[in-house]
This record gives C-alpha cells, sequence and structure tokens, in this order.
C-alpha cells in the first residue's frame, strides 16, 4: 500500500490479493480522493495477466506520477522484477514497462532535491542491495552497494538533513 498527495488530490494504490502468498487473481487498485481522503473513487486497475503484482509505490517524477511493483510467479511471493506505470493526469495511465537495469527489486523511490531520484533495491536472487539513480524515472543506475552477503530484502533508506543517507535492508 502506498499514498502521495499530487496536485493536490490523495492517490492510494493497494494490493488486493486473496491471500499473502502469490496468486494469479492479484491486482493494484488505484483510488483517488478530492476531498482530502473523506470520499475515495476508483481510477483504475493494475494486473499481470497469468502473474502476481505486489509492493507498489509512488514516485513524482518531472511531470508525471509513477508508479513501481513487482513481478512475481512463485507461490512463496519471490518476485523477480520492478516494472513501472506512469501517468501526467492521474487518469490514463501508460502500461507495465520492466526498469532498467533488470532484476533489480526496488522498494521506495526518494529524492532530497526532487531533480535526481534514488531508490534502494534488492537483487531478486537475494543477497545483494544496492542504491540507484534516475533524473527521468525509467532509467536507472547504480550508485553504490548497500550490502552483500546473507539475504537483505525491502532495502530502504532515508536522507538525513546533513545529507547523509540511512540504508536499512
Amino acid at each position: 500500500t502506498d499514498l502521495v498527495d499530487w496536485h493536490g488530490q490523495l492517490y492510494l494504490i493497494q494490493a488486493s490479493v486473496p491471500f499473502h502468498f502469490a496468486s494469479t487473481d492479484t491486482y493494484l487498485e488505484l483510488k483517488r480522493s478530492t476531498d482530502n481522503g473523506d470520499t475515495w473513487a476508483e481510477v483504475t486497475r493494475f494486473n499481470v495477466q497469468g502473474e502476481d503484482i505486489r509492493d507498489p509505490k509512488f514516485a513524482v517524477i518531472g511531470e508525471r506520477l509513477f508508479i513501481y511493483a513487482l513481478k512475481n510467479v512463485d507461490f512463496a511471493a519471490e518476485p523477480y522484477a520492478t516494472v513501472y506505470s506512469s501517468s501526467t493526469d492521474g487518469q490514463t495511465w501508460s502500461p507495465f514497462q520492466p526498469v532498467q537495469p533488470e532484476g533489480w527489486l526496488f522498494w521506495r523511490p526518494k529524492s532530497i532535491d526532487k531533480q535526481t531520484w534514488y531508490v534502494p533495491a534488492y537483487w531478486h536472487e537475494h543477497g545483494r542491495s544496492v542504491l540507484l539513480r534516475s533524473t527521468d524515472g525509467q532509467t536507472w543506475q547504480i550508485v553504490s552497494q548497500i550490502y552483500e552477503g546473507d539475504r537483505n530484502d525491502e532495502t530502504d533508506i532515508e536522507f538525513q538533513p546533513d545529507g547523509s543517507v540511512i540504508a536499512t535492508a
């Protein structure tokens, strides 16, 4: 589940799943509120035919609202790819596309200056996490390694007031 305030409206995205394990019946439900969260209306649903989709995250990059999500085919929820969709109006969304470089599983993109975006990502086969950066939300480059060793998933970052970054895995 994620929530963002964009152009004076609240957007909420959540995975609708029959249970925590993977299911081909899973879809991501996008809702919008124009009255500060008092009422919500469904905008659209995202799914990947024959696959599980999970862990949606928002990012406002430039003039576009992005949704990043993880694709999965394993019942035990072992995602293998990150995909994204974007919109300039919050109503019409692009089809899901794979992020580059492939194989990295995004967590939550963040920016300290709204120009350059950073996302912690963990390798789909586990054991590695990196920090990636982008200025357009579509093409990402590895900046640095966060960790290598034992399984470390769902890596997150937080910028500190002095510009340093704290990472957890």
